[in-house]
């Protein structure tokens, strides 16, 4: 068992302007705000990462770390709906390009890929808080049953001699229903602080958020 951590950034050009502007149903207005966002964050965030490499699978600590977390705070204090809810989105792609960093450190590593992600649950918390104690100052911390910094996540992975057997296909049955990469998301973050106040955001928060669902 060896523990090896890790620290990089995410390059602006690895995030497509017109695949982001798609995926969350922003609108083309919408784009200097998106590109300015994404300019700053990848900018000002680096990515911070824990491996724990076993015999038979390593163990990822992932995080955007605690400045993520206090830009986050300053936004939602201002009550920037728009904008942070372009973090929320641009904080979901970092960590993706993440773990395709990620991948490809443990193939360097160790010459095999990561299988599917087992992402923990919320019923995991033991299983992960355990995990950490085999690592020597990790990024992140479990405070009052939560993740810290907030936009972290911890998975573990099987090797495969196969890139094309690495990745997470297991949304319809993971318990983890606050991972950020999770395919059917929670549409009532926001919501409420649309219905309320009043505003038209952009379509994407309206679609997502509003129950505009098609």
């Amino acid at each position: 068992m060896r523990y090896q951590t890790y620290a990089f950034s995410i390059e602006r050009d690895a995030l497509q302007m017109d695949d982001f502007l798609q995926r969350y149903h922003f609108e083309e207005r919408d784009r200097e705000l998106l590109w300015a966002t994404g300019r700053f964050l990848t900018e000002m965030i680096k990515v911070e990462a824990g491996l724990l490499y076993q015999d038979s699978q390593v163990v990822c600590v992932v995080t955007l770390g605690s400045l993520y977390d206090r830009i986050a705070g300053l936004v939602t204090e201002a009550e920037q709906l728009l904008l942070g809810y372009s973090m929320e989105c641009f904080g979901m792609e970092m960590l993706t390009k993440a773990y395709e960093r990620l991948n490809e450190i443990v193939f360097q590593e160790t010459g095999k890929w990561m299988g599917t992600y087992h992402f923990f649950g919320a019923g995991e918390v033991e299983e992960q808080e355990q995990l950490l104690t085999h690592m020597k100052d990790p990024p992140v911390q479990w405070r009052q049953g939560m993740l810290h910094p907030s936009k972290s996540v911890i998975f573990q992975a099987a090797y495969q001699d196969r890139r094309e057997e690495s990745g997470c296909q297991s949304c319809e049955r993971c318990q983890n229903v606050t991972c950020s990469f999770r395919k059917i998301q929670n549409k009532h973050k926001y919501v409420n602080q649309i219905n309320q106040s009043g505003q038209v955001y952009s379509y994407g928060i309206t679609r997502i958020f509003g129950g505009e669902e098609q």
